[in-house]
């Protein structure tokens, strides 16, 4: 993964626990490396250490940390200089949820190597109610999307948002996540 996702896990904990906390993350995780660059992709191994330091530090299950960092990424990404790529997402909130890909591709223009999830529409099912499909080759970062799709709710002022992740389809390699709004 690139060094930009590590960075935000860094300042996360950095926001949350402080220097201290984000040692003893590093430490729980095994992890000798301190500092990492934005645009220098490292090995995904790290990045899970990191989010199993969080877990160790902090009591919580990766779950929730994947769900929180999700939340929290969304502000990061803006406040890194990636705020003029969510306008690419569209005026509502359905249609950024149509439009994730779009701005995976222009990152990935960017961000030579980057391998990013991919989002499809799998159903329409009324002005406010979609299922999304979430692919991605890196295991397990699935509860991240719930955590993503509540800060992108926000960003579009979304009242009332569900976000329910549902059974894997056998013809599906993809996890899928119903969600609502009004």
């Amino acid at each position: 993964m690139y060094g930009l996702i590590n960075m935000a896990i860094k300042q996360l904990v950095l926001d949350n626990f402080g220097e201290s906390g984000w040692q003893k993350v590093l430490d729980e995780a095994k992890v000798k490396q301190t500092n990492f660059e934005m645009l220098t992709i490292y090995n995904d191994d790290i990045t899970y250490k990191l989010v199993g330091g969080a877990c160790a530090v902090t009591g919580k299950s990766a779950e929730e940390i994947l769900k929180l960092f999700g939340a929290y990424w969304v502000k990061y990404a803006a406040g890194a200089g990636y705020e003029p790529l969510f306008k690419l997402f569209g005026p509502t909130f359905k249609e950024c949820m149509i439009n994730l890909n779009r701005m995976h591709e222009h990152m990935g223009a960017m961000m030579p190597g980057l391998i990013p999830p991919e989002f499809n529409l799998e159903e329409d099912i009324a002005e406010s109610e979609i299922i999304l499909q979430y692919k991605s080759q890196r295991k397990g970062l699935a509860p991240m999307v719930s955590g993503l799709i509540q800060a992108l709710s926000e960003r579009y002022e979304v009242k009332n948002l569900q976000v329910n992740q549902l059974e894997r389809k056998e013809s599906i390699e993809a996890e899928r996540f119903q969600i609502k709004w009004n």
